[in-house]
């Protein structure tokens, strides 16, 4: 199954950690599940609510708060409380390389996590304007035009499209180190 070998991949490589005191630490949970036979990817388009990123697509997550002992921890916590995810329900695979945002000062760890149930979600509308559900499928075939391996490093030139939707920046960037490691899978 491709969960369990994104698992195998995820733990079988060196994590590069980025360690600045100057930016806030946060973290973001990536989920994969089964949906109609299918494995998807859970995105959010943010409120304008929100102190940052206003209306873009985003994983769910946020910083990390004093009480979290881990960056899973922060991951969960924060998607439990944007969009409902039971934390206990998911299967964490790994983290990602650390990615810096350039507007607002964050160090993010993404967290790679799995649910074997489709999750029900609950909108906290301060927060997320938007559930988007993106079949992996549909960024595997984009990453197949061959995305350059330097664009890793630039996450803000990167972009996906989906629908009516626009992925860039950090989101970009998190999507193509994951793109790049799913390449090892076939």
């Amino acid at each position: 199954m491709v969960i369990n070998k994104i698992k195998k991949i995820i733990a079988d490589r060196p994590r590069k950690i980025i360690e600045d005191k100057r930016r806030i630490p946060a973290a973001v949970l990536i989920l994969f599940y089964e949906k109609a036979g299918e494995v998807y990817l859970l995105l959010t388009r943010r409120t304008d609510k929100v102190a940052d990123h206003k209306g873009e697509i985003s994983f769910p997550g946020g910083a990390r708060d004093h009480e979290d002992d881990s960056w899973e921890t922060t991951a969960l916590r924060e998607a439990a409380e944007e969009v409902g995810i039971i934390p206990e329900t998911v299967e964490v695979l790994g983290l990602l390389d650390d990615f810096r945002t350039l507007s607002s000062n964050y160090v993010i760890a993404p967290v790679v996590g799995t649910t074997t149930a489709t999750p029900q979600f609950q909108i906290n509308p301060d927060e997320v304007e938007e559930i988007i559900e993106i079949p992996l499928s549909f960024f595997q075939d984009v990453f197949r035009q061959k995305i350059s391996p330097a664009d890793e490093f630039a996450p803000e030139t990167l972009t996906f499209q989906y629908r009516e939707h626009l992925i860039w920046g950090v989101t970009a960037g998190i999507m193509k180190q994951l793109l790049s490691l799913l390449a090892l899978i076939d």
